[in-house]
Protein backbone atom coordinates (compact mmCIF):
# COMPACT_ATOMS: atom_id res chain seq x y z
CA UNK A 1 0.00 0.00 0.00
CA UNK A 2 0.98 3.50 -0.97
CA UNK A 3 -0.60 6.34 1.10
CA UNK A 4 -1.16 9.91 -0.03
CA UNK A 5 -0.46 12.63 2.07
CA UNK A 6 -3.47 14.14 2.48
CA UNK A 7 -5.93 14.37 5.34
CA UNK A 8 -9.48 14.18 3.10
CA UNK A 9 -10.79 10.69 1.05
CA UNK A 10 -9.00 10.40 -2.48
CA UNK A 11 -9.69 7.98 -5.15
CA UNK A 12 -7.83 4.13 -4.68
CA UNK A 13 -6.13 2.64 -7.54
CA UNK A 14 -5.04 -0.90 -7.61
CA UNK A 15 -2.18 -1.65 -9.20
CA UNK A 16 -1.38 -5.41 -10.83
CA UNK A 17 2.11 -6.34 -10.98
CA UNK A 18 3.68 -7.95 -14.11
CA UNK A 19 5.08 -11.36 -14.54
CA UNK A 20 8.24 -10.55 -12.36
CA UNK A 21 6.36 -10.04 -9.25
CA UNK A 22 6.13 -7.04 -6.73
CA UNK A 23 9.52 -5.35 -8.00
CA UNK A 24 11.04 -2.20 -6.91
CA UNK A 25 9.76 -0.82 -10.18
CA UNK A 26 6.25 -1.56 -8.76
CA UNK A 27 6.97 -0.27 -5.77
CA UNK A 28 8.39 3.14 -7.31
CA UNK A 29 4.89 3.25 -9.53
CA UNK A 30 2.96 3.03 -6.56
CA UNK A 31 4.65 5.67 -4.68
CA UNK A 32 4.76 8.10 -7.48
CA UNK A 33 0.96 7.85 -7.58
CA UNK A 34 0.10 8.18 -4.22
CA UNK A 35 2.40 11.56 -4.66
CA UNK A 36 -0.60 12.60 -6.87
CA UNK A 37 -2.97 11.75 -4.13
CA UNK A 38 -3.88 8.39 -5.38
CA UNK A 39 -4.25 5.49 -2.34
CA UNK A 40 -2.47 2.73 -3.91
CA UNK A 41 -2.45 -0.95 -3.49
CA UNK A 42 -0.40 -3.07 -5.28
CA UNK A 43 -0.99 -6.94 -4.22
CA UNK A 44 1.40 -9.95 -4.15
CA UNK A 45 0.29 -12.26 -6.13
CA UNK A 46 3.68 -13.94 -4.80
CA UNK A 47 2.19 -13.90 -1.00
CA UNK A 48 2.49 -17.42 0.20
CA UNK A 49 3.24 -19.37 -3.02
CA UNK A 50 5.04 -21.70 -0.56
CA UNK A 51 6.71 -22.17 2.72
CA UNK A 52 9.90 -20.56 2.28
CA UNK A 53 8.40 -17.86 -0.46
CA UNK A 54 6.11 -15.43 1.49
CA UNK A 55 6.53 -12.97 -1.20
CA UNK A 56 8.32 -11.70 -4.59
CA UNK A 57 11.40 -10.80 -2.82
CA UNK A 58 12.39 -14.04 -1.08
CA UNK A 59 13.00 -15.56 -4.51
CA UNK A 60 16.27 -15.51 -5.65
CA UNK A 61 16.03 -14.15 -9.23
CA UNK A 62 13.44 -12.68 -11.28
CA UNK A 63 13.47 -15.44 -13.09
CA UNK A 64 12.34 -17.63 -10.64
CA UNK A 65 9.93 -15.13 -9.28
CA UNK A 66 8.47 -15.03 -12.97
CA UNK A 67 8.30 -19.03 -12.77
CA UNK A 68 6.62 -19.13 -9.71
CA UNK A 69 4.00 -16.78 -11.45
CA UNK A 70 3.16 -19.63 -14.14
CA UNK A 71 2.67 -21.74 -11.82
CA UNK A 72 -0.22 -19.91 -10.10
CA UNK A 73 -3.46 -21.49 -10.37
CA UNK A 74 -5.48 -19.58 -12.86
CA UNK A 75 -8.72 -19.00 -10.29
CA UNK A 76 -6.48 -17.88 -7.74
CA UNK A 77 -5.45 -14.49 -8.91
CA UNK A 78 -9.06 -13.30 -9.98
CA UNK A 79 -10.01 -14.10 -6.04
CA UNK A 80 -7.00 -12.14 -4.92
CA UNK A 81 -7.73 -9.24 -7.32
CA UNK A 82 -10.98 -9.15 -6.07
CA UNK A 83 -10.78 -8.94 -2.74
CA UNK A 84 -8.30 -6.29 -2.94
CA UNK A 85 -11.21 -4.61 -5.33
CA UNK A 86 -13.47 -4.79 -2.43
Amino acid sequence: MAYPEVSTNTLAVVVIHENAGLTDWVRSFSDQLAEKCFLVIAPDLLSSFDETHKKTSDFATSDAARSAIYQLNPDQVPRIIDAVRQ
